[in-house]
């Protein structure tokens, strides 16, 4: 993809990884089950990297990431 955004370990039981490519930033993500209801939300992250360790109920979630202030979104799954 144009940000090289990765999420790994995916699927996960816990912790992961958030991560983009050199030259981006990425400046907020939120997570969201898939009923819609934000669950994690994170502002002002200005990194390229972030872990988070983050404990969820098994299912598949959507990681939604603003990286030089386009959104993406990508699936996560907790085992």
């Amino acid at each position: 993809n144009l940000y090289d955004l990765q999420l790994f370990p995916n699927p996960t039981n816990e912790s992961f990884t958030v991560q983009c490519g050199k030259e981006n930033t990425i400046e907020s993500f939120s997570i969201f089950n898939f009923n819609g209801n934000l669950v994690w939300e994170e502002k002002n992250v200005n990194t390229q990297q972030k872990e988070v360790d983050i404990r969820l109920v098994k299912g598949t979630y959507i990681v939604v990431v603003t990286i030089n202030g386009e959104v993406i979104h990508k699936k996560l799954m907790m085992l």
